[in-house]
């Protein structure tokens, strides 16, 4: 995604050994990106989503109705943020 894409999800792609650097690129000058439940893979690495531009996680909501984003750190735990 390039240029100034905003509110965008991106779900349930497969794109396994790609000739492209990324399997998902988006550049910093997108918004609201969401990226979940993609299986891709590329020459230089998975996704390149720049932390300005959105997220690989997903969104869950509590009984109560607060809404929380949920994305995995480096070390494989999740952090679970209020969404205000």
């Amino acid at each position: 995604m390039a240029v100034v894409s905003s509110n965008i999800k991106v779900m349930e792609n497969i794109a396994l050994k790609s000739s492209n650097s990324y399997g998902i690129q988006v550049t910093v000058t997108c918004s609201n990106i969401q990226l979940t439940d993609n299986d891709v893979d590329g020459m230089t690495g998975k996704v390149l989503l720049p932390s300005e531009a959105g997220f690989d996680g997903m969104y869950l909501t509590s009984a109560n109705g607060s809404k929380y984003k949920v994305t995995v750190s480096n070390n494989g735990q999740f952090i679970v943020s209020l969404v205000q």
